[in-house]
């Protein structure tokens, strides 16, 4: 008796699904990430604030998708950063400091070396994002966005190729 009442509703789900299926193809939204450092969680008008003024941040806020329920994977630049990029954490991926602005790469996770006074060797923080991580920029490239990145990037040095540290500094021009 419940799998006769069960098929039914299972019809009409995959009806509706096929129907879906066959009209036009659903407009891809807009998306823009906006991560600034040092912001809390209600400075912005949008969610709340009445000291700072926001109006373009609350007029984006207002006609669009807001997420007001986010975790930051570490409390530090570029960790945060690299965390977004690639969805993982950023112990996984070894950036745990803001080192990345430094002109000498470290690619590879090591140990301190310490010393006899040092009971828990500390962990040295990868001061790029390797070029093998997947990133939300491919991701989303790949489904046809165009992709831009503006502002302090904090995750290596780059030249005009992908991934590639730049030996000292130089100018962002990273092809998104």
């Amino acid at each position: 008796m419940m799998r006769i009442q069960g098929i039914p509703i299972f019809l009409l789900v995959v009806a509706s699904t096929a129907s879906r299926a066959a009209g036009p193809p659903p407009e891809r939204p807009n998306i823009l990430f906006i991560l600034a450092d040092d912001l809390g969680w209600r400075d912005t008008g949008c969610c709340g604030s009445t000291f700072y003024e926001t109006p373009h941040i609350d007029r984006l806020a207002a006609l669009g998708l807001r997420l007001t329920r986010a975790y930051a994977a570490n409390p530090l630049c570029s960790p945060t950063r690299a965390s977004i990029l690639t969805g993982q954490h950023p112990t996984r991926i070894g950036i745990t400091w803001p080192a990345c602005h430094e002109a000498v790469a470290q690619l590879e996770k090591r140990l301190d070396p310490g010393g006899p006074s040092i009971r828990v060797p500390n962990a040295q923080s990868l001061n790029r994002l390797k070029p093998e991580y997947y990133t939300l920029a491919e991701a989303l490239r790949e489904a046809g966005y165009s992709t831009a990145h503006f502002g302090k990037w904090h995750l290596g040095l780059w030249t005009s190729s992908r991934h590639t540290p730049v030996l000292p500094l130089a100018p962002c021009r990273r092809p998104w």
